[in-house]
């Protein structure tokens, strides 16, 4: 779905507010969902016109069809800040139209710029570029931790041969020289060389 601007008499609006611009965006020609855009220099444009602004408009446009009359938006375009109690005041009232108001802007958007702020605002149409960008970076941070994994394995098992040969060697010096005659003083020293593999088997 994607919201465009028609060319629709607005003029129930315009000759009551004539320092607002007012258009008209639409999902088709069937008008299923609808926003009426104003755009609004002063805070006070829309602090004390938006409830009349909605009467006017719940009398004079009605869409036809049960769902379409739940589907009509109004957003406010303002270049000042609105006081953030009038601001919440207005976004949740639900009388005759869903409100939005987009303030503090400076600089007033282009028919062409309200579009795709509307569609963004409205239908998320931004969504599925964050998703993407979302979706790459959580691959990347896959691959990494990945990679930090396979590097940390590759280390431990650097670690684990080196400890090997460092325990091979350690072994192959107490067992060289050892005597293998029968008699006392070779077996006390056999005796001696199993008791020092018994510990360095115990320390690792």
């Amino acid at each position: 779905m994607h919201l465009s601007s028609k060319e629709y008499d607005v003029g129930f609006l315009t000759s009551e507010f004539k320092e607002v611009k007012f258009k008209l965006f639409a999902s088709g020609e069937d008008l299923f969902m609808t926003c009426i855009a104003c755009w609004c220099e002063q805070a006070n444009d829309v602090v004390h016109n938006w409830r009349a602004m909605q009467s006017i408009l719940s009398a004079y446009f009605q869409p036809s069809g049960n769902l379409a009359k739940w589907n009509i938006y109004l957003v406010f375009f303002c270049a000042e800040q609105l006081p953030l109690n009038e601001k919440y005041i207005i976004q949740n009232d639900k009388y005759s139209a869903r409100k939005v108001v987009l303030d503090g802007m400076n600089k007033l958007p282009t028919l062409e710029e309200a579009e795709k702020i509307i569609n963004n605002e409205l239908l998320g149409a931004d969504l599925s570029i964050k998703e993407i960008q979302i979706a790459g970076k959580m691959e990347e941070t896959e691959k990494t931790i990945s990679n930090g994994v396979l590097n940390t394995n590759l280390k431990n098992k650097e670690a684990q041969s080196s400890a090997k040969h460092t325990s091979n060697c350690a072994l192959v010096k107490l067992i060289s020289g050892a005597p293998l005659d029968m008699s006392a003083s070779s077996k006390s020293k056999r005796a001696t060389i199993i008791n020092n593999i018994i510990e360095l088997v115990n320390t690792k």
